[in-house]
């Protein structure tokens, strides 16, 4: 997870599909490019769902963090001229819409 504001907690969830792949959401595919448009789209969560990530474990792309050993955030840029390139296939990268928020305490009460 990450913070948000006011002790607030933010995160992705990784294994909820959307059911349809990204060339189905004309606002995602115009986003991250026709190349990964039979890449299939998850929820990271109910929140802000006009809200892209693309996480992916090539840690050498221009432009992404890596947030956890082995598991990179961002890049889009650079993973578009990789796929475009043949350095990398697309299914290398994954995309989530949306994210999770849980209000101060209320995550530590779920779990």
């Amino acid at each position: 997870g990450g913070g948000g504001g006011g002790g607030d907690t933010s995160a992705l969830i990784l294994n909820r599909a959307a059911g349809y792949p990204v060339g189905r959401c004309a606002h995602v595919v115009s986003r991250v490019g026709s190349e990964f448009g039979n890449n299939a789209l998850f929820l990271g969560g109910d929140r802000s769902l006009g809200a892209l990530e693309m996480l992916h474990a090539v840690g050498g792309c221009a432009g992404a963090e890596e947030v956890l050993p082995g598991l990179w955030r961002g890049g889009m840029n650079a993973a578009r001229e990789m796929v475009r390139g043949g350095e990398r296939g697309a299914g290398e990268f994954k995309f989530l819409v949306g994210y999770q928020r849980w209000a101060k305490g209320t995550l530590e009460e779920e779990v």
